[in-house]
């Protein structure tokens, strides 16, 4: 069992003000090359905001218990600054037969001044450390036991990203797999930066590596969900020197599977079952310097394999999609006569005789209608005229 934290945070009553204005506009375009096919563009201009941690102070003790533990002095930066993302997209999309989509994406995202905390050192080196010491309650003597930390705008740093998508629904599967819908994406990130502290601030808490598999099935009132997600190594901690350790989770693959029952327009029970295979959470710790663990552990081979197993998928149902409603339509019965769908050449004038009926759909005749009408309209006509023919002789 690990040891127990017996450190205490300590947080006070503070008000901080930041203000900034500015102009964040965007441009969207939309160009269709094709009526199943669509092509979008975009570049905008956001802003992020600095968290409530880096404009308010706080203060962790040490465990008095313990000779080595050391205790942390978080002091609030009134200079900071925003940061600003200037943000580029490309999107392509095309439509498949029976409720199929296939698209890919680029994305890139240029930061300016991005926010990093990172250690000053011990409170006991710094110049104004007995001024800190005093304005947080801590014990002169203990300042060696304190480091600080501090929250500023760093350099710039930029996002890449590549994202593929797939989406089918299998319609034209025989009954009962017609209700089933596959959905499957692809994302991989590179995080680059001006300086070094820059980047690995950028890459705390980012997924470089990821995939989802879902497939949903509705059987009346049921609908069932299964759901296979990969993500691969992300950084929760990173170390201010090349040599210092950075802590990473260790990538994961994980199943879930979940079943709705609708009761009726207003309720549904739902079953939910995560983890299937009990994937555990692991951490590791590797030097700060990404050029000693980029190898090794954010594009291992195993990485590599599974983004090639996406890949295959997507082409194995876009393949399906494409091919699918030929090599699942239902086949003539034998005896059935054959109806050819292209248009003949011969105009209808020639094909039909004249004062015979058209033909309707799949090539039957429609029965002969009655005369019966007909010769009452002759007879009211035939009577008209004898009855003018009356008047005129009188």
């Amino acid at each position: 069992a690990g040891a127990q934290d017996l450190r205490v945070v300590r947080q006070r009553f503070t008000t901080a003000s930041l203000s900034y204005d500015g102009w964040y506009p965007s441009l969207n375009v939309k160009y269709t090359p094709r009526p199943d096919v669509v092509v979008r563009a975009g570049v905008s201009r956001t802003i992020g905001h600095p968290d409530f941690g880096d404009i308010i102070p706080t203060v962790t003790d040490f465990d008095p218990s313990s000779a080595s533990s050391t205790g942390s002095v978080s002091i609030p930066n009134p200079a900071i600054k925003p940061y600003k993302i200037l943000n580029l997209d490309l999107t392509a999309e095309w439509y498949l037969a029976n409720s199929g989509v296939l698209s890919g994406s680029l994305f890139q995202k240029n930061v300016d001044g991005f926010i990093s905390r990172g250690a000053v050192g011990l409170l006991s080196t710094l110049a104004n450390g007995a001024a800190i010491a005093a304005e947080y309650g801590i014990n002169p003597a203990e300042q060696n036991r304190y480091n600080v930390t501090f929250a500023q705008n760093g350099l710039g740093s930029t996002v890449k990203g590549l994202e593929l998508s797939y989406a089918q629904g299998l319609k034209f599967l025989p009954s009962p797999f017609n209700s089933m819908n596959v959905q499957l994406n692809v994302t991989a990130v590179s995080i680059d930066g001006d300086n070094f502290a820059t980047k690995l601030a950028q890459m705390v808490s980012a997924t470089t590596r990821s995939a989802n598999l879902i497939v949903g099935w509705r059987l009346g009132r049921y609908n069932l969900l299964a759901t296979i997600s990969h993500t691969g190594d992300v950084e929760t901690g990173f170390g201010t020197t090349p040599t210092s350790p950075s802590t990473f989770t260790e990538r994961i693959t994980k199943a879930d599977f979940t079943v709705n029952y609708t009761l009726n327009s207003k309720a549904t029970l739902y079953v939910q079952v995560r983890n299937l295979t009990g994937e555990g959470r692991r951490e590791f710790q590797t030097p700060s310097d990404p050029a000693l663990y980029v190898r090794r552990r954010v594009m291992g081979p195993g990485v590599w394999a599974w983004l090639f197993l996406c890949l295959v998928c997507v082409a194995l149902g876009a393949g399906v999609a494409w091919f699918g409603p030929s090599l699942f339509s239902p086949r003539p019965k034998a005896g059935d006569s054959a109806v050819s769908a292209s248009p003949s050449p011969q105009p209808i004038a020639e094909r039909v005789a004249p004062g015979s009926p058209l033909p309707l759909e799949g090539g039957a005749v429609p029965p002969p209608a009655s005369t019966l009408p007909d010769e009452r309209l002759a007879a009211r006509i035939t009577r008209s005229e004898e009855h003018t023919s009356e008047l005129q002789s009188h």
